[in-house]
């Protein structure tokens, strides 16, 4: 089970702070589910079950419209966290951390090109558009 560590200042960042309530809920469940890269599989069954909803796959579709630069899609089912990596590697990826480059074979896999170093600022280059 993967360890997370977060920002004692999560709630009072500008985006978070803009977020419906629904939504704060939603992207925190984002940051628990997805693996140490930020990628995560849309799972309906799971998502109804721990949101208490029955549209989560809706709900993704709609956060996903409404916040393009937070949350790209890669496939029909998987979707990364634009600012997962900057926020839990903060040291970028010249860190010796072991899961730097755990993360950093996750993004190569998905053609994830990382722009910037120092931040871990991601261009996903083919983001999967829905018919």
């Amino acid at each position: 089970m993967a360890k997370r560590f977060y920002d004692t200042n999560y709630f009072s960042d500008p985006f978070i702070l803009s977020l419906k309530s629904n939504e704060k809920l939603l992207y925190f469940y984002f940051i628990t589910i997805c693996d140490h890269a930020g990628v995560f599989e849309i799972n309906e069954i799971l998502g109804n079950f721990h949101l208490n909803c029955k549209n989560y796959s809706e709900q993704v579709k709609n956060f996903i419209k409404t916040h393009p630069d937070k949350i790209k899609r890669l496939n029909i089912n998987t979707c990364i966290l634009m600012n997962f990596c900057k926020r839990q590697y903060p040291k970028g990826v010249n860190s010796a951390v072991m899961q730097i480059k755990g993360a950093m074979a996750i993004l190569e896999k998905w053609n994830i090109e990382i722009i910037n170093k120092e931040t871990f600022t991601l261009r996903v280059k083919n983001t999967y558009k829905e018919l």
